[in-house]
């Protein structure tokens, strides 16, 4: 890993998560706050992403910014990390686990076939800009920086 790091403005963090199994993530993290959300969402990301074929390092950025950087919830929607909505209301959901089987059915619906159908995480991001469930948020800076932040993602 040395010339990785090298290249990197700051050398890489590793997060481990606290559940079982456990989760590693090498990132480039900013904040305490950012580790610990890391460290709280990989495993449920890591689920998804399993059944999905989503990137795990896309599910855990587009959590991230929809929920700014935050496990417990966005915009008034309790434990939603990613603004899943019905009808004109965010939905709540009792922990991450209730959130990330919603969020795993959402991915699963005809809408998103593009996302789990593109090859890698990039791919998969240029896709998830151009579903429905894009957002001004998701161009520019947003979802592609936090997604470069993640540098890998293993069991």
């Amino acid at each position: 890993m040395a010339p990785l790091a090298r290249a990197l403005p700051h050398p890489p963090t590793v997060i481990r998560s606290g559940h079982a199994p456990a989760v590693v993530v090498v990132m480039q993290i900013a904040s305490t706050k950012q580790a610990q959300f890391v460290a709280a969402v990989a495993p449920y990301a890591k689920q998804v992403a399993a059944k999905t074929g989503v990137s795990v390092k896309l599910i855990i950025s587009q959590w991230a910014l929809e929920s700014g950087w935050s496990a417990t919830g966005v915009r008034g929607g309790r434990y939603n990390l990613a603004g899943i909505t019905k009808g004109a209301s965010l939905e709540s959901f009792s922990s991450l686990a209730a959130f990330a089987t919603r969020y795993e059915q959402v991915l699963l619906g005809s809408t998103y076939i593009p996302v789990r159908l593109a090859s890698g995480a990039w791919a998969q991001e240029l896709a998830l800009k151009a579903s429905p469930w894009a957002q001004d948020h998701y161009v520019g800076k947003g979802l592609g920086s936090i997604l470069a932040g993640i540098l890998e993602v293993a069991p």
